[in-house]
């Protein structure tokens, strides 16, 4: 079972998911254990989605101010 620092980029919170996912893949796991990845995995997920979600809403923002801009 990976383990892994706890960081909120994407690219790591990316990472993370795809470790959690092979580790699920492992036969030798147990079903204590996968429950365990399993919600490690949904907390990552959600964290990932509204660090996405956020920039998604400055990406708007931004788009927003520059299309003003160029009207102007």
């Amino acid at each position: 079972m990976c383990v892994m620092a706890k960081n909120n980029s994407i690219s790591d919170l990316m990472s993370q998911l795809n470790n959690h996912v092979k580790d699920v893949e492992d036969a030798e796991i147990s079903l204590e254990d996968s429950l365990t990845i399993y919600k490690k995995a949904i907390t990552n997920s959600k964290k990932l989605l509204s660090i996405l979600n956020t920039k998604q809403t400055l990406f708007e923002t931004l788009k927003k101010d520059a299309d003003e801009l160029v009207k102007d």
